[in-house]
């Protein structure tokens, strides 16, 4: 897969809910020029960490072609970070979610 660069935009200090699931409250910071080939969980967790967030929080991102309840998927660890970017490859905006929420754009 040819590299790319994407926008994240993490939503912190919010909570995911349940019944139905769903992100509520928070904040929003974006972050520009990310690229696909350069991207890590410790990337991740350098984003993060502006917030009080680390390596010690969950976060999780969502697969876009699954609804909320079933497409949360886990970051855990680099191989799943280099799945959600095949996600981002197949889509314009990815979403990932913890008590801090990323939301990735491809750049065309």
């Amino acid at each position: 897969m040819d590299d790319f660069d994407f926008t994240i935009t993490l939503y912190y200090w919010g909570k995911i809910r349940n019944n139905p699931y769903r992100y509520k409250g928070g904040e929003i910071k974006i972050y520009e020029d990310n690229n696909s080939d350069e991207m890590s969980l410790v990337e991740i967790w350098n984003k993060a960490k502006d917030f009080g967030y680390g390596e010690n929080d969950v976060f999780m991102y969502r697969v876009p072609t699954m609804p909320f309840a079933g497409g949360l998927k886990p970051l855990e660890n680099d191989v799943d970070v280099m799945n959600m970017v095949k996600c981002i490859n197949d889509v314009d905006v990815m979403n990932i979610y913890s008590n801090l929420v990323l939301t990735l754009l491809r750049l065309s």
